[in-house]
This record gives C-alpha cells, sequence and structure tokens, in this order.
C-alpha cells in the first residue's frame, strides 16, 4: 500500500499545501531578516564613510592652520605621521571588506509551485507530518 492510498486526494494536497505555506513563511522571515542586515550595514558604510571624510578633513584643516600659523617642518611631520598612517588604515580596512556579489537577475521563481494532483510525489519521512483529519473516504483505511 502505497502512502497516497493512505489519504484521499484532498488531504495529500492539504498537507502538501501546508508544507508550501511554512516554506514560503520560512523564506519571507529570512528575506526580511537579510534585508534588516543589508539596511544596517548600508548605515554602518555611511556612517564610516562620514567619519572618514570629517577626519580627513579635519586632519587637512589642521595642516593647513598649523603651516599658515608658522609651524615648523618638524611640527608638521607628527602630523603627516598621523596622516600617512590614517591613510593606510583607511586603505587596509576598505581592502578587507569582501565585495558584494552582482545581485541574482532573471525571472523570480513563482510563488507557489506547481504540484500535480494525482500520482504525484508524496511527502518524505524528511518532511514534518503535519496532522490531518481523516475525512469519511479515508476513515476505514489503516495506516
Amino acid at each position: 500500500m502505497s502512502n497516497h492510498d493512505q489519504f484521499s486526494d484532498r488531504e495529500l494536497l492539504l498537507y502538501i499545501a501546508e508544507g508550501v505555506t511554512s516554506m514560503s513563511t520560512s523564506i519571507d522571515q529570512v528575506i526580511s531578516e537579510l534585508q534588516a542586515d543589508s539596511a544596517a550595514q548600508a548605515s554602518a558604510m555611511a556612517s564610516l564613510q562620514t567619519y572618514i571624510q570629517g577626519f580627513s578633513a579635519a586632519l587637512a584643516a589642521a595642516v593647513a592652520a598649523a603651516s599658515a600659523a608658522g609651524a615648523t617642518p618638524a611640527q608638521l611631520a607628527s602630523l603627516d605621521a598621523l596622516s600617512a598612517t590614517f591613510a593606510s588604515d583607511t586603505a587596509q580596512m576598505l581592502a578587507d571588506i569582501p565585495a558584494v556579489p552582482a545581485p541574482v537577475t532573471g525571472a523570480p521563481a513563482p510563488s507557489v509551485p506547481a504540484v500535480p494532483i494525482a500520482g504525484g510525489p508524496v511527502p518524505s519521512a524528511a518532511v514534518a507530518p503535519v496532522p490531518l483529519v481523516q475525512s469519511s473516504t479515508s476513515a476505514g483505511r489503516q495506516p
């Protein structure tokens, strides 16, 4: 006796629909989490960019002000060293950030996959069974 014989076609379709709905909900949740992570990362990257640009501008302004005030080359050497260290650290940090892969293009997957009504695949043991209410047509059958 096959698994299909234990349940009516309607019960089997309800079982499959429940599984599809559960998978769809799980996928939607993962997508939402990834979108939130992406937004947080974009915000962090924008903050980092603002910091780098602000620090670089402040450092350049300090060098210009010190030079205009008559600072000696020895006095400017510490600002030059700080500028070189900051530039090197920034370059290394940016090199350490992995490249963002290109987005996947093409037609989106259908939201509900086609399921054969009769003679199609039956749920495997790897799929958690969904409790079914026995119909009057399957009440007399034994598993």
